[in-house]
């Protein structure tokens, strides 16, 4: 059987020489990232930042981009659509709007706009910031948990040095 080999048997790849290269450019990526997080911050969602969360079922297939413009030209502030489950049902995410009464305000501007092609609100709820600073904290105790764990076990299953690097 004759096989076309498209790489060498022996391959002649100079990754040592060109490791200078490499970790210039790993450096200016994590410096960009760094400066990027410093000036831009995180883009958060409704969970951390607080905002009303409203749950729908639209009569028929949901149009994303139509919901995202008519409910954009509200001025209530970002806006985000998801849809999950089956076509028609979408998940709003409002950002907080003040008050108690302007969230209100806010839901009721959305159910008169949203009228005619909504099926069933199922909820609506306000979401307050406390709730993100508590999934905040659970959040990066349980990436530093983890982190831990994969440490403990290269430790035993390889050499301490490994787990540490």
């Amino acid at each position: 059987m004759n096989l076309i080999r498209y790489f060498p048997i022996a391959p002649n790849l100079n990754f040592l020489g060109l490791r200078t290269v490499f970790l210039g450019i790993s450096a200016i990526l994590v410096i960009a990232s760094i400066v990027l997080f410093a000036t831009l911050g995180l883009n958060l969602g409704v969970d951390f930042r607080g905002g009303i969360l409203i749950e729908i079922q639209t009569k028929a297939p949901a149009n994303l981009a139509d919901l995202r413009s008519r409910l954009g030209s509200l001025g209530l502030g970002e806006v985000s659509l998801q849809q999950f489950g089956s076509p028609t049902d979408v998940l709003i995410n409002v950002q907080r709007q003040g008050s108690e009464g302007e969230q209100n305000a806010a839901i009721n501007a959305i159910k008169k706009e949203l009228g005619d092609q909504v099926a069933e609100y199922r909820r609506a709820e306000f979401v307050g910031p406390k709730v993100g600073g508590e999934l905040k904290r659970a959040g990066i105790l349980a990436t530093v948990l983890a982190m831990l764990g994969i440490t403990v076990y290269i430790w035993f299953r390889f050499e301490w040095q490994f787990a540490v690097g």
